[in-house]
């Protein structure tokens, strides 16, 4: 099952490099990305695809192109409300 997980890259991250790196990152791993901004010391973007590819994606990304440096890495996953609500618990986001 695929999910999504929006990750915030801080560190020095020239932007045409980081985005690049990333966009090709994603399409190897078969993920769907959205870069949602950047900076050249922040980038926040949402991957969806199969959750293990997601975590390579991510550590990918951690050890970066050669003139990035990632200091921190937040990453939150995207709930499906839609899924939740199914399953019965709109509040919580869990199954019950």
């Amino acid at each position: 099952m695929a999910h999504s997980v929006t990750f915030c890259f801080s560190g020095d991250l020239p932007q045409a490099s980081f985005a690049e790196f990333a966009r090709h990152r994603a399409g190897r791993l078969s993920l769907q990305l959205d870069l949602l901004e950047q900076t050249d010391t922040r980038a926040r973007l949402t991957i969806r695809g199969q959750p293990d590819l997601v975590d390579a994606f991510e550590m990918a990304l951690s050890l970066g192109p050669q003139d990035c440096l990632v200091r921190d890495v937040v990453r939150d996953v995207v709930r499906d409300v839609v899924r939740d609500v199914v399953r019965g618990d709109t509040t919580t986001g869990h199954a019950t």
